[in-house]
């Protein structure tokens, strides 16, 4: 491999490695340890400024049950993982240590998830800038990290990643600010982050409700711990983007911790009592409505429908939505695969903004499918766009099982000598 095509993909390459010997199993027990290894960051990152135990052991699991409301299976979760590790660093900023293995910390993160790299590099700058660290050293050690944040064999496009894609929340969920997502007007995104938004607002309510308790220390924690404080600032970040869930409650617990670390006893241990509360109620959400356990979930991936499709040897262009859009493209390579999730490689588009027009049902499905010669659909039985498929005669279904269903153009079920299911 030349440079410019494999340092990117270290972290790419460390999940294929990990799947080759240790196969979807592996994978699961990686990213469950980029959670406890993150968890442990910020444990020791509390312990650091208030030294109170059993008071950071309640926040941390806390903030760990609702960062996992979106702890999606890819390397996106490298980000709040990353930067864990770099607000330790920052307490231990005093240690030399600390200060000469930041660029090899930026130069990790670049290397296996460029596209957040550019929050550690303005968290440091905040830092040095708030607390006024700002010498010869602390310039060195900035410009090195920046340097290595661009070590990732894209460059600055790497680094700038996240601000070459306009207008991405028009077509994604999960870039979508909380008040637009909670739109009733858009059922689907609405119910799928009600209890998310739930759990984020109860959060900030204990927030607030803390730092008001503890008021007649404020003025000099808030001084004292400036750059925490500005820094917890960070949790009102799901305003702007649903995406930013899982890095709100990083950002403040610092703070968080300062504050109620500062309060009565009386105060602390009614406080505590709340967070207990609402991070059971936040596991509970997140058992309820995401898939606990090792392995692929069979609700998420339709591993059946696939299976199906390659015993029989069916090969066509495959329309499917974009979240299983890649998992198609690796199980199928003989196949093409309509879309994945991928944005920057659509947007703008005619075929993005067809999918976008599906989406919100403006578009029919047959229509869309002739336009794109599409001769397979995998697809979940949930949306309700696919309903026209089952009662064209040009078209037939042929598998279901769990969520997932197949239906292929009339002509190649005749092919290959597939039945057709009459009902649902």
């Amino acid at each position: 491999f030349s440079i410019v095509v494999f340092v990117p993909l270290v972290g790419g390459v460390l999940f294929y490695l990990i799947y080759q010997a240790f196969g979807y199993d592996g994978i699961s027990i990686l990213f469950a340890l980029f959670g406890a290894g993150g968890a442990l960051a910020l444990f020791l990152t509390l312990q650091g400024i208030t030294r109170a135990t059993a008071v950071n052991l309640v926040l941390v699991f806390l903030a760990s049950a609702i960062i996992s409301l979106r702890w999606p299976t890819r390397p996106e979760v490298l980000g709040p993982f990353f930067i864990s590790i770099l607000l330790f660093f920052l307490t231990s900023f005093h240690r030399r240590w600390a200060q000469w293995l930041l660029p090899l910390l930026f130069w990790l993160w670049a290397v296996t998830y460029g596209s957040s790299v550019f929050l550690g590099i303005i968290i440091l700058a905040l830092c040095l800038l708030v607390t006024r660290q700002w010498n010869i050293r602390s310039v060195l050690i900035f410009s090195i990290s920046l340097l290595a944040s661009f070590g990732n064999g894209y460059g600055w496009r790497s680094f700038f990643y996240i601000f070459s894609i306009p207008k991405i929340a028009t077509h994604v969920g999960e870039w979508l600010p909380m008040t637009v997502a909670l739109n009733p007007q858009n059922p689907g995104v609405a119910l799928f982050y009600q209890y998310p938004a739930l759990v984020w607002g109860l959060f900030i309510l204990l927030f607030a409700v803390t730092v008001a308790l503890s008021v007649r220390k404020t003025l000099r924690i808030v001084w004292t711990q400036r750059f925490f404080a500005v820094l917890s600032l960070s949790i009102l970040a799901p305003i702007f983007a649903v995406r930013f869930i899982n890095l709100s409650p990083i950002l403040a617990l610092p703070f968080f911790a300062v504050c109620l670390h500062a309060s009565g006893k009386k105060t602390q241990r009614v406080v505590i009592l709340f967070l207990l509360a609402l991070a059971l109620f936040a596991s509970s959400v997140r058992f309820k409505t995401s898939y606990f356990g090792l392995g692929l979930d069979a609700n998420m991936f339709p591993i059946k429908s696939v299976r199906f499709l390659e015993e029989h040897d069916v090969t066509g262009n495959i329309f499917s939505n974009q979240e299983i859009g890649g998992f198609l493209a690796w199980r199928l390579p003989n196949s093409r695969i309509f879309v994945d999730t991928r944005d920057d490689l659509y947007l703008g588009s005619d075929m993005f903004k067809d999918l976008t027009m599906l989406n919100n049902g403006s578009m029919d499905i047959l229509r869309l499918l002739g336009k794109y010669k599409a001769a397979i659909i995998v697809g979940d039985v949930s949306f309700e766009a696919y309903r026209p498929l089952f009662y064209y005669d040009n078209w037939r279904l042929v598998y279901l099982a769990n969520n997932s269903f197949v239906v292929v153009r009339a002509d190649l079920a005749k092919q290959y000598a597939l039945d057709s299911l009459n009902a649902i």
